[in-house]
């Protein structure tokens, strides 16, 4: 499950969705439409105590969406008050490290087998923002164990996210560095800075 962000005659729109199998296919579903403004979901009773709108609740059950809680927490972390974000904190990371789990050696061969090479690429520049990436295929399997089992529209909107996170500066790097293009160039430097003006 996730949000996804759209832009509908100019104007924002969330709706949240889940990646699923249709007729053989990995694709998405919409589950309830957010509107422009997610925050509007999450209701605060007072202290540091937040539960989530009854009726996209409601809606999320009659789909047949697998979900908990902590899963819908999770999602709408940007949108919950930074008040109560930076109070709770420390419980999550806390559960965060408890959770994680080593990848068995038959998880690893899946992840290589499914994550596409220019995703790849993507991940690496947005986690180290290095234009030497090196042997691609080289990395630990782990870095890119969130984008298996999930629709490519789940995927573009992973990157979308994270991309927003990019100073203006950086998009010139990025676009050289995750489409590959110091393989164009036979320079030393061609790794180390973006050549194009």
């Amino acid at each position: 499950m996730y949000i996804a962000f759209e832009k509908k005659r100019g104007r924002a729109q969330f709706v949240l969705r889940e990646s699923c199998i249709i007729d053989n296919q990995l694709t998405f579903r919409d589950l309830f439409d957010l509107g422009s403004d997610p925050s509007l979901f999450i209701k605060y009773p007072g202290g540091n105590a937040f539960y989530f709108d009854e009726n996209m609740e409601d809606a999320i059950s009659e789909s047949g969406a697998d979900y908990d809680s902590d899963k819908l927490e999770d999602i709408f972390w940007p949108w919950i008050r930074l008040d109560i974000r930076r109070a709770i904190d420390t419980f999550r990371n806390r559960s965060y490290k408890n959770a994680r789990k080593k990848l068995t050696r038959k998880e690893k061969d899946q992840i290589a087998a499914r994550v596409h090479y220019f995703d790849k690429r993507r991940t690496l520049y947005l986690k180290f923002r290095g234009m030497d990436q090196g042997p691609v295929e080289n990395m630990p399997a782990v870095l890119f164990k969130n984008l298996v089992h999930q629709s490519r529209d789940e995927i573009k909107q992973h990157f979308l996210k994270q991309e927003f996170s990019l100073k203006p500066h950086e998009l010139k790097s990025y676009v050289y560095t995750v489409f590959d293009l110091q393989s164009f160039f036979s320079g030393f430097m061609a790794k180390k800075r973006c050549p194009i003006p």
